[in-house]
């Protein structure tokens, strides 16, 4: 009987999985529907967001030499495909992220002049790929030129950092004079006497005492700013403006 009962039970399992699977592939359906109609309803407030604050807009732009490239080594494949080969001629492009992943493409990219120089918001899509599976990976950049070069610096949250394992064998610049800031931020730069002063402490006050970008890097004619996530809200979009102009007014403080 006992052993009945167990084959009634695997049987009775074995006509739901036909169910579940069908239940899986009805939930893709639905999510991949809700993105597609979510990124043409963000579109068209973004180009709208853009023209009413005087940007200039493109729904798509693609300055990439897209020939995919094997990853140097396999650690390679947590940050995309690395490129030795220019991706382009702009001086805003001269940024790591450009130089990862493959199948990339630049949308509702925004351009305009501010009072502190060029300012640039575009959504980044790349993709990366290993031997199992291939992942698409969007991330919404916001770049600022800068009147007065700035020594090179990166800046990474130390979560993201702690997430993937290496936030504890990189130290990067030691600042003794905010634990706050440090707590956060891994701070890296050539030339540390150069980027203290870039991170005065205004700044070091500002990222201690708010939640803000994953990610700051100054190639010294440009600054980028982004998170290690999906595209940002349109809710958020002129929030993410003003803390990154906020920042690039701090960092030309002296």
């Amino acid at each position: 009987m006992v052993l009945l009962a167990i084959s009634d039970t695997f049987a009775y399992f074995n006509s739901l999985i036909p169910i579940i699977l069908a239940l899986i592939i009805i939930a893709f359906i639905l999510y991949t529907i809700y993105k597609y109609f979510w990124s043409k309803k963000r579109g068209a407030l973004l180009k709208s967001f853009a023209l009413a604050k005087g940007f200039t807009y493109l729904k798509s732009f693609s300055p990439f030499n897209d020939a995919p490239l094997l990853p140097a080594k396999m650690s390679d494949i947590l940050y995309g495909f690395k490129k030795d080969l220019p991706v382009s001629t702009y001086p805003w492009m001269d940024f790591g992220i450009f130089n990862q992943g493959w199948g990339k493409k630049l949308t509702n990219f925004m351009k305009k002049e501010s009072e502190l120089g060029e300012l640039l918001l575009m959504d980044f899509r790349w993709q990366v790929s290993n031997a199992k599976s291939s992942n698409v990976i969007t991330n919404t950049l916001i770049i600022h030129s800068v009147k007065n070069p700035l020594s090179k610096f990166v800046l990474d949250s130390r979560s993201v950092f702690d997430k993937v394992g290496a936030g504890a064998t990189d130290k990067g610049i030691n600042i003794d004079s905010n634990p706050g800031f440090s707590k956060k931020y891994l701070l890296k730069g050539d030339n540390e006497t150069a980027v203290m002063k870039i991170f005065n402490k205004g700044v070091l006050d500002y990222f201690a005492k708010n939640e803000t970008f994953d990610h700051v890097e100054s190639n010294s004619k440009y600054v980028l700013f982004y998170y290690y996530q999906e595209p940002i809200k349109f809710e958020l979009v002129e929030k993410v403006i003003m803390d990154s102009t906020k920042i690039m007014q701090l960092f030309t403080q002296n």
